[in-house]
């Protein structure tokens, strides 16, 4: 979680580079209307569902919980070691909401 700009789609871009051979990974990508992000990191040849939180400014259980329905559909979600949630770039709204996680990664950008 972070602000927009801030680097979340780039970390996991980075980690995506580094684990893709020894996990196999998927992706949940909030977006607040689109799903470019998703794009550009389907590019890595892992799994990945685009939410979109239709103008809200984060995601929430329910959402991810869909998500991971999605991956069960799509691509038998039991067969991933790893799933990584990147959510909507707003670090406020997205701090207070629990999602499932195991653990928060918060990316903060110096000006």
């Amino acid at each position: 979680m972070s602000s927009p700009g801030a680097g979340k789609t780039t970390l996991l871009e980075c980690t995506l580079l580094v684990l893709r051979d020894e996990l196999k990974i998927a992706v949940i990508e909030g977006d607040i209307t689109r799903d470019l992000d998703a794009e550009r990191l389907r590019k890595y040849g892992v799994s990945v569902i685009a939410i979109n939180t239709d103008r809200s400014c984060h995601l929430d259980s329910k959402m991810v919980a869909g998500g991971i329905h999605q991956l069960e559909d799509e691509y038998n979600a039991s067969d991933f070691d790893l799933v990584l949630v990147e959510n909507v770039g707003n670090l406020v709204c997205a701090a207070k909401f629990e999602v499932g996680e195991h653990v928060k990664i918060a990316l903060f950008k110096y000006y």
